[in-house]
């Protein structure tokens, strides 16, 4: 059986995919390895249509098309799925589809015999991952027909990985609806019409909405954002702002104003937001909502302030970069901003290097100095940094 090194490993990559759901095939080959199998197919299935609402594979000799064919034709017929081997299947629960489909059934069998073991599955050993009133998450390892069947060794592997499968993809589906949560403000943000930024408590932007971007780019209003901290440009307008901050995001919050002389009539409005709440843990950041309004017109409710940028050439923010608005808030040179596209593009250090043809310790310096103007400690937190800005 595998030691506990590898089961340790193997719990790191499945919170790796909590995060990033492009890694659970990945995952899925490394839970396959783990148990000795050849691949792993995981399934969401909705309990009262019997539908898959979301599946994950990974592993060798299979491709993801045979396992689209599958759900797509087979799904409802599968010998497996309406035999005693997966129904009635208790969570953390692993069966083995030889003790319920014996070799003559699989012999006459269409389904094993045209497809099944064509593309290379013949054993299967399945368990129940989880269950909820709604759905049920199935996991299924396979071997092909020249392997042996699963065994007691491979079974007590599944039944040591499946808590922490369960764990990890409940939070999988927590984080999963949160973003969509997350999405949905940040949409609210965007059809706002005045200037509306969330910061940290050092002033540090997190996010800010379109009409935000145009104000600080165009430098206009007495604000100024220097390495992704907003501020202003009078000193003394610089430490009232600061101060908001600070009273917004410590604990208690307390929201607060102040006048914004460059723009005679409107005003900075600072707001706690909940994360800064009685209930704040200490390993939360606590953060600031930052709005730019008129004051008359904010207490009024009427039609949205409109700056007035003079000459300044207007901007279909919908169109425009956002690798050059994310370098123009983080005051990012001509080379930081071309590694930064490589970042997001995919490529790796090496890989920038080679097509920008320059030495890997240029492109590392460079990365450096991009850490340190967004505050970034690795390329992830970066890449992550810069698709929230957007």
């Amino acid at each position: 059986m595998a030691d506990d090194e590898q089961l340790s490993h193997l719990i790191g990559m499945l919170y790796e995919a909590v995060m990033a759901p492009e890694c659970w095939p990945d995952a899925l080959e490394y839970c396959s390895n783990y148990v000795g199998a050849n691949g792993g197919h995981l399934l969401v299935i909705d309990k009262s249509s019997g539908r898959i609402q979301k599946e994950f594979y990974g592993g060798r000799y299979i491709e993801s098309q045979d396992f689209t064919d599958w759900a797509n034709g087979y799904l409802l017929e599968d010998p497996r799925m309406t035999s005693g081997m997966m129904t009635n299947i208790g969570v953390h629960e692993w069966r083995f589809c030889h003790t319920f489909l014996d070799e003559g059934f699989v012999a006459r069998n269409p389904l094993y015999q045209e497809f099944l073991i064509p593309i290379g599955v013949r054993f299967t050993m399945g368990g129940l991952v989880d269950e909820s009133n709604d759905s049920k998450i199935m996991l299924g390892f396979f071997r092909t027909q020249e392997q042996s069947p699963f065994g007691i060794q491979e079974q007590t592997a599944a039944k040591r990985l499946s808590p922490h499968l369960q764990r990890a993809f409940r939070l999988h589906s927590h984080t999963q609806h949160l973003q969509a949560k997350a999405e949905l403000g940040a949409q609210a943000i965007e059809a706002i019409a005045w200037p509306l930024l969330i910061v940290d408590g050092d002033a540090h932007i997190q996010h800010l909405n379109a009409r935000a971007e145009q104000l600080l780019t165009a430098h206009f209003g007495g604000l100024s954002c220097r390495f992704g901290h907003l501020s202003c440009f009078e000193p003394s307008a610089a430490d009232e702002l600061a101060a908001l901050v600070r009273q917004a995001t410590k604990h208690p919050a307390i929201g607060g104003g102040m006048c914004l002389h460059a723009l005679p009539g409107a005003r900075i409005l600072v707001a706690p937001l909940p994360a800064a709440s009685q209930w704040i843990k200490d390993w939360q950041r606590p953060l600031a909502l930052v709005l730019i309004a008129e004051n008359s017109e904010m207490l009024s409710g009427s039609k949205p302030f409109d700056l007035d940028f003079g000459d300044w050439p207007s901007m279909d923010m919908a169109k425009c970069d956002p690798v050059a608005g994310f370098a123009k808030t983080y005051q990012l040179t001509g080379r930081e901003t071309e590694v930064l596209q490589g970042l997001t593009d995919g490529l790796s250090p090496k890989q920038i290097a080679e097509r920008d043809d320059v030495s890997r310790n240029t492109v590392r310096t460079q990365l450096t100095s991009l850490m340190q103007k967004t505050d970034c400690h690795s390329q992830k937190d970066l890449v992550r940094l810069f698709f929230s800005f957007r």
